[in-house]
């Protein structure tokens, strides 16, 4: 799962609050929020994901990019030598994505090198898995078209 700010400017608007954009992976299951957290009311239809302002929360009016929290966002890691390497140049800003790795509930985060945050944020068990959630310093992932 990646959790990343997508500009609001690449969005295809329409007049009706309608923002929609094209993603790289299937849209169902996609949320968004604004930068304050407010969820924002989706649509999925595919690959496009369809975000409706029409009932915006109190600070959308001031909107300049939306979380997307992508599930199953796949491509994101390597495999170099026997430790995974995220594929996302370093941000040239104070950019920040989150990632979440679902692992087999039997994995050990060893050493977390490189644009990575302060380490591990989280970690929690969902059924037979365990979720590790990162902060890293890179360029937003290219979760769309």
């Amino acid at each position: 799962t990646a959790w990343t700010i997508v500009p609001l400017s690449q969005f295809d608007a329409r007049p009706e609050d309608v923002y929609s954009l094209r993603l790289k992976y299937p849209a169902f299951g996609v949320k968004a929020y604004t930068l304050l957290g407010a969820v924002v009311k989706t649509r999925a239809e595919g690959r496009v994901l369809h975000v409706d302002f029409s009932e915006r929360p109190a600070e959308a009016e001031k909107v300049t990019g939306i979380i997307l929290r992508v599930p199953r966002a796949a491509g994101l890691f390597r495999m170099n030598g026997p430790a995974y390497e995220l594929i996302a140049p370093a941000a040239a800003s104070n950019a920040v994505t989150l990632l979440q790795m679902c692992l087999p509930k039997s994995a050990t985060v060893q050493a977390v090198q490189g644009r990575i945050i302060d380490g591990v944020v989280e970690t929690s068990e969902r059924l037979d898995r365990l979720i590790v959630t990162l902060e890293a310093d890179s360029q937003t992932p290219r979760i769309y078209e």
